[in-house]
């Protein structure tokens, strides 16, 4: 992929890459709250989506020319502590933590979309 950062702003990259750091911790913290053995697959599909996402972020660090820590965002921060309150309420079960990830995909897509539009 060839190098161009004239078009996006350091700031949106950092921007992204933080939200891959989200996808990494939400799904490490979905892959924790999987108890049951019948959940293998979604530990897997997790699994992938987490390798995903350190592709993704390296991929984007090359193109910020910047070394970016493990810096999550904050509103990814405030939906992971949602996600523990909601969690008391509804259980560890499979339809909450798939919700909780729709919910941190759609996050993602936003970012994502953000930077597409961005001037």
């Amino acid at each position: 992929m060839e190098k161009n950062t004239s078009t996006v702003s350091k700031q949106t990259l950092n921007d992204l890459i933080k939200i891959n750091n989200d996808r990494i911790v939400g799904y490490q913290k979905a892959i924790d709250e999987l108890k049951d053995s019948h959940d293998a697959d979604l530990k897997t599909l997790f699994a992938d989506v987490i390798h995903q996402s350190e592709n993704f972020k390296k991929e984007l660090q090359s193109f910020a020319d910047d070394t970016v820590d493990d810096e999550t965002t904050m509103s990814g921060k405030l939906y992971r502590g949602w996600m523990d309150i909601k969690a008391v309420f509804t259980g560890h079960d499979r339809k909450a933590i798939l919700s909780n990830c729709e919910g941190g995909e759609d996050a993602a897509k936003k970012a994502y979309q953000d930077a597409l539009n961005e001037e």
